[in-house]
């Protein structure tokens, strides 16, 4: 046998081997005992179906292996209820924005027992933490943030009105940063609580992050096409891209063409290197020094959400299964190897580390 069919054969049975403990690993992790709560290293946000409020919180522990599909069940003996918006970590708590109904709801990082909740009038979409005892919430349809008394958990200030469908928000430097559907940024002074400036961005501005040197990430997606039937018209799509905004000029700066439509950003802060995940193409890796593009494909598949995990030094990637089966999350290898995954909720769309 000649050393290319050898090599082939070889990969051949690493592949196969890869591919068994990925699906043996989803059995073998789940913790389903009721009560039994293992302590977490990670949290899977996962959106669910908004006809039937099932998002849920995910669990995993990396030193056992644990994993939990809907912790709150576990914990409780009842699943979690609402169509799950997004979530953020203040101090020591998570908190989780939902739809149907619209709530935050707050939980002990560690232990996940419910501390509060925040009965809304609105429709929340993000919320980030802005000092004083506060955070500010952006509301999906009347485009505006509010403030949230983190005490009394009640709305205090008046609206600030931003752009149309506000979406994603990032607490940094002073500053809370709101992407809006008309392709602006929104930068809020968090001191006066009070609008600085829109600052116009890519198409379909997204997942916001704060990079090396202060520098603000906005993960751009673009827009999908449809033809006059209503029908998809993947070849008339709006591509997306990454834009990168100095707060000190208050202005886009540079603008990372990646092509396709990407949808979230992870950093791994050791490399200051960028994973930017699609909704339908591979993982692109990102230098953030040099803000160039490293490789196009370093992952070969799509995510519905990416994260990284420093004291891991492990990529994660949250894949759906539409919203009537669980998704999963399968994690790799900072060479892009995936070495397990873990069952999770319908639709992952966030990561919350409670280790990193």
């Amino acid at each position: 046998m000649n050393s290319k069919n050898l090599t082939m054969k070889n990969r051949s049975i690493l592949f196969v081997l890869a591919a068994f403990l990925l699906v043996s690993s989803c059995d073998n992790n789940t913790n389903s005992d009721p009560g039994q709560l293992e302590q977490a290293s990670v949290y899977v946000i996962n959106e669910g179906n908004f006809s039937q409020s099932n998002g849920a919180i995910s669990s995993y522990n990396f030193e056992t292996g644990e994993s939990s599909v809907d912790v709150i069940a576990d914990k409780t003996g009842s699943p979690f209820v609402g169509y799950i918006q997004g979530s953020t970590i203040i101090e020591d708590q998570l908190f989780v924005v939902t739809n149907a109904p619209s709530q935050i709801k707050v939980y002990d990082l560690k232990t996940l027992d419910l501390q509060d909740t925040a009965e809304l009038s609105f429709d929340p979409r993000a919320i980030s933490p802005a000092g004083q005892g506060k955070a500010l919430v952006s509301s999906l349809y009347d485009s505006s943030v509010v403030a949230l008394d983190l005490e009394t958990m009640e709305i205090t200030d008046p609206k600030i009105m931003v752009g149309p469908y506000p979406n994603y928000t990032l607490n940094a430097d002073g500053k809370v940063y709101v992407s809006n559907g008309n392709s602006t940024v929104s930068m809020i002074d968090v001191g006066s609580v009070e609008l600085g400036k829109n600052i116009p961005v890519g198409p379909g501005p997204n997942q916001i992050i704060e990079g090396p040197s202060g520098l603000i990430w906005v993960v751009c997606e673009g827009y999908a096409a449809y033809d006059d039937n209503g029908n998809r018209d993947p070849e008339n799509d709006v591509p997306g891209g990454i834009y990168i905004i100095d707060p000190a000029q208050q202005a886009v700066v540079t603008n990372i063409q990646t092509g396709g439509r990407p949808t979230g950003i992870a950093i791994n802060n050791n490399s200051d290197l960028a994973y930017v995940s699609y909704t339908s193409s591979d993982v692109v890796t990102i230098d953030m020094n040099t803000q160039q593009i490293v490789d196009e494909s370093f992952i070969s598949r799509s995510f519905n959400a990416i994260g990284f995990t420093a004291s891991e030094q492990m990529i994660l990637g949250g894949v759906s299964n539409g919203l009537a089966q669980n998704g999963k999350t399968i994690m790799y290898t900072l060479d892009g190897t995936a070495v397990d995954s873990f069952e999770v909720g319908k639709s992952p769309i966030e990561f919350e580390f409670v280790t990193n």
